[in-house]
């Protein structure tokens, strides 16, 4: 699954590279539904979508993404992949990766509406010890991997918000 990579870099240099400041203001949280319809989440504003395609072995994979940087008030991110045979394989590759970014702080398995899934949570070292932290959680649903993860600096961002965004997280097509 070396296509997750890229995204998750993507996600910690977001992060990683916004400026010191002041706690954000408050914003207005939104229930979002996925383009295609696949799943609803709550953020804190309207996120950006990208589709891209990877080429693997002989044809293309399809990642759509979505995203939404506050800067210091944190980075919030949604993705899926279709055609993931091996989930477990998937949740290891996804935890490996996230290793090289940082210090596991724990992982567990997790169920979304029976789906099997692993949340992984960490703190990153790109900045200081301790002073980004990132919780994934990984769902592999009727062939499809969901990836739904918050990074944030911990002076800046409450962890109500975090709870919130991955809490609210809902599959609505398998």
């Amino acid at each position: 699954m070396k296509l997750l990579v890229p995204v998750f870099v993507l996600a910690f240099a977001a992060v990683a590279s916004a400026e010191e400041a002041a706690a954000p203001p408050a914003r207005t949280w939104i229930d979002f539904e996925s383009t295609d319809g696949s799943f609803s989440i709550s953020l804190p504003g309207q996120p950006a979508e990208k589709v891209t395609e990877t080429p693997i072995g002989t044809g293309t994979v399809k990642t759509t993404t979505y995203t939404l940087n506050l800067g210091p008030g944190g980075f919030y991110f949604v993705s899926y992949t279709d055609n993931v045979s091996k989930p477990a394989d998937a949740f290891d590759s996804v935890q490996k990766e996230l290793a090289k970014q940082g210090t596991v702080l724990e992982k567990k398995d997790i169920t979304l509406d029976g789906a099997p899934g692993r949340e992984i949570s960490l703190e990153m070292t790109a900045k200081q010890p301790g002073d980004i932290l990132t919780t994934v959680r990984v769902f592999a649903v009727g062939g499809r991997l969901y990836q739904v993860l918050t990074t944030h600096q911990k002076a800046t961002t409450s962890a109500a918000d975090q709870k919130r965004f991955l809490d609210s997280f809902k599959v609505l097509k398998k």
